[in-house]
């Protein structure tokens, strides 16, 4: 999420790829001690998502050149990508070293500790970040999703409020809003989902959070009218197709509900919930055969659902 990562690039022809990597070690021949050379050597194989390759010549370059703070933050980008997480880590350590005023550092270590687990680890991290500018809301977002991870809702709540205060348009933290208030049972949620749709358009997790949103606080019309909306976009997403299929089943339209239903049980046979629904269809219906052969595919999958 916070670390800039790599384009991926579309397959080139192996001989023009034999002919550029020909030139680049003509250059590093007349010159093997140049660290620009090895550099923009990395640099043509990170274009290609060479990335083994990348990471050798940028280790090169930085051999001669160890005071290059954007070498050693681009190594440490490099390698979180292919979760090489302790040279990640070693590399972003060397950026402090080369530059602690830097702020990113600090907080993409924070990330790597996030993405191990270790929170504590990440809390002294995003605490170095904010005492070099306490204006940062990537640094409070952070703190939100330690919070979020180590069930402190509202202090979570509280650092993500505090990343929008800072920046508005910090869009990252309206749809974790959301979340916790829905989960709360508190429809602001509604609020920070609509602003962060507000920021970027059919954004798919503020959109379909919105949409469930709705369903949550029993705002039934205008949940079906989102669902329909969400789904003409993102038509292949199955959760909002399941709970689009459940207000419909709710509202005794049993059609709809079927439909959508037996759309999700084509592309998914094993799953079970969607069964379950199927039968309470038929069950409503009075459709005993379909109710019957739905029973029985329950039973294959969970041979004690009916016990």
């Amino acid at each position: 999420m916070f670390f800039l990562g790599c384009e991926e690039k579309g397959v080139i022809e192996e001989s023009t790829v034999i002919k550029n990597e020909n030139f680049y070690n003509a250059r590093i021949q007349e010159d093997s001690l140049n660290s620009e050379y090895w550099n923009q050597f990395g640099d043509y194989y990170l274009q290609n998502n060479y990335l083994l390759k990348a990471c050798q010549c940028f280790e090169k370059s930085f051999i001669l050149d160890s005071s290059n703070f954007d070498l050693s933050f681009k190594l440490s980008e490099v390698y979180f990508k292919q979760l090489a997480l302790q040279k990640s880590q070693r590399y972003l350590k060397s950026c402090v070293r080369i530059d602690s005023t830097k702020t990113q550092p600090y907080l993409n270590l924070a990330q790597l500790f996030i993405f191990k687990s270790d929170y504590s680890a990440a809390f002294k991290f995003i605490n170095l970040g904010l005492t070099k500018n306490r204006y940062l809301p990537q640094g409070y977002f952070m703190k939100g999703v330690c919070y979020k991870h180590i069930k402190d809702t509202t202090k979570a709540l509280s650092s993500f409020k505090t990343a929008i205060e800072i920046d508005p348009n910090y869009f990252a933290a309206y749809p974790e809003i959301g979340l916790l208030l829905t989960i709360q049972r508190d429809s602001n949620a509604i609020y920070y989902y609509k602003n962060a749709l507000n920021i970027s358009h059919q954004n798919i997790d503020a959109w379909f959070g919105l949409c469930w949103s709705y369903q949550s606080f029993n705002k039934t019309e205008l949940a079906l009218k989102e669902y329909d909306r969400f789904i003409l976009v993102y038509p292949d997403y199955v959760i909002a197709k399941f709970n689009l299929g459940l207000i419909y089943l709710e509202r005794r339209e049993l059609e709809k509900a079927k439909y959508l239903f037996y759309q999700i049980h084509e592309a998914h046979p094993e799953n079970i919930d969607v069964l379950i629904n199927l039968y309470k269809c038929f069950e409503i219906e009075g459709n005993k055969i379909k109710t019957a052969e739905i029973r029985s595919d329950i039973s294959e999958i969970d041979s004690t659902y009916f016990n």
